[in-house]
C-alpha cells in the first residue's frame, strides 16, 4: 500500500512537512481500502445480563 494514503485513511499527521501538500480523491483512497484483506464477523454469544452475581446470591437463599 502507499504509505502516504494509508495515513490518511488511517487520519494520522503527514510524516513531514512535502506531506501537507496535496490530498487524494475519495476513488484512489477506495483502492487503496480494497486491498485490505476482509474477514467474517462471527457474532459472540450472548449474555444474560439479568442473572449477576448478586441475583444468584439472592435466588439460594433461603
Amino acid at each position: 500500500m502507499d504509505s502516504a494514503k494509508l495515513d490518511v485513511i488511517q487520519g494520522h499527521a503527514p510524516a513531514n512537512e512535502g506531506g501537507r501538500y496535496g490530498t487524494f480523491r475519495p476513488a484512489t483512497l477506495k483502492s487503496e481500502i480494497d486491498k485490505h484483506p476482509r474477514y467474517d464477523v462471527v457474532a459472540a454469544e450472548t449474555t444474560d445480563r439479568r442473572k449477576t452475581r448478586r441475583s444468584k446470591e439472592r435466588a439460594s437463599k433461603p
